[in-house]
């Protein structure tokens, strides 16, 4: 199960995991933001109904993909805490779920702010760039750039969440795909 702060962007690419060509035995659910209600407090609700109404298996995950800068730290270091108490996952990007995006390529840039992420998106995908209307399909051919790239980024293992331009969601994102 994967709860989003996003609506509509975070959805579109992981729907392309939903009866999952690269791995049959996994089956990939989406929990999206509905109305605006994307504070993590609040992605981290949403998960926390799910499991408890959900039949859950032992190996089930339940992933949080969230991004950074524009929450209060006091409220992801309680996300953060919680998901450790409960065995969640959380894939959290700096400075936005759009960096993700934009690794799936031989030689990333990787802009500090979620408007320059957009408009190098715009640029790879050779049209505007917009969040609830994109196709991820053409991203996914490098999707092993783009691990490779997120992890390169991720120089600190103990750091709950990036502290600097980069994203976790490179950690679900390689079981969803490996062999």
């Amino acid at each position: 199960m994967i709860a989003t702060e996003g609506e509509k962007t975070e959805i579109i690419y992981f729907q392309c995991f939903q009866g999952n060509p690269y791995r049959q035995n996994i089956t990939v659910k989406l929990l999206p933001t509905r109305k605006g209600d994307s504070a993590p407090k609040r992605v981290l609700k949403r998960l926390q109904k799910y499991a408890k109404q959900a039949r859950l298996k032992p190996d089930d995950e339940l992933w949080l993909i969230i991004d950074v800068p524009e929450w209060p730290l006091a409220d992801l270091q309680t996300v953060y805490q919680a998901c450790q108490q409960e065995g969640y996952f959380l894939g959290a990007s700096n400075p936005s779920f759009e960096l993700w995006l934009l690794l799936h390529q031989r030689n990333p840039r990787t802009p500090p702010t979620e408007g320059q992420c957009e408009a190098e998106l715009t640029r790879l995908l050779k049209k505007p760039y917009d969040k609830s209307n994109y196709d991820p399909r053409l991203l996914l051919p490098h999707v092993d750039d783009a691990i490779s790239h997120a992890r390169r980024l991720h120089t600190d293992s103990t750091e709950p969440w990036p502290q600097q331009v980069g994203t976790h969601v490179y950690c679900l994102v390689a079981k969803l795909t490996a062999s």
